[in-house]
């Protein structure tokens, strides 16, 4: 009679797990939620900056969420990078939502421009976090 013993880290359908424990070089990701609600915040702040609202003084509150995000030990990941453009990409929409007011042949342009311009705010956290982290 031979007993075979499992690995610990499989379950009884011979799969590897679907969470596994992060080793200590490893580190933790941030969480998506803080992540959108950073950002979005900031992009709100920066929306109500201008007008019709015209908060103009807010303008100087906007970046301090995204500088939340860049002093942050815990990595952003793909999602978070994500979740970043996504909060962009609704800032630029809502900004520029006049432009498809005037005919309705440039929304594709509105939107490929909105595409376009969300994408700066992920690059800048990325670029911002590895010149802070990486090379202080």
């Amino acid at each position: 009679m031979a007993t075979t013993l499992r690995s610990p880290a499989r379950s009884a359908d011979n799969r590897a797990p679907a969470i596994a424990s992060r080793g200590k070089d490893s580190p933790a990701t941030l969480s998506l939620w803080q992540t959108l609600v950073a950002a979005g915040l900031g992009n709100l702040l920066l929306y109500v900056a201008f007008p019709p609202a015209g908060l103009s003084p807010l303008a100087w509150l906007a970046p301090l969420p995204w500088l939340w995000l860049i002093a942050q030990g815990k990595t952003l990941g793909r999602r978070g990078y994500w979740a970043v453009w996504l909060a962009s990409f609704g800032f630029w929409a809502a900004l520029l939502y006049g432009i498809s007011l005037a005919h309705p042949l440039l929304i594709p342009g509105w939107l490929v421009l909105t595409v376009y311009l969300g994408i700066y705010l992920p690059l800048f956290i990325g670029m911002t976090r590895m010149l802070v982290h990486r090379w202080r």
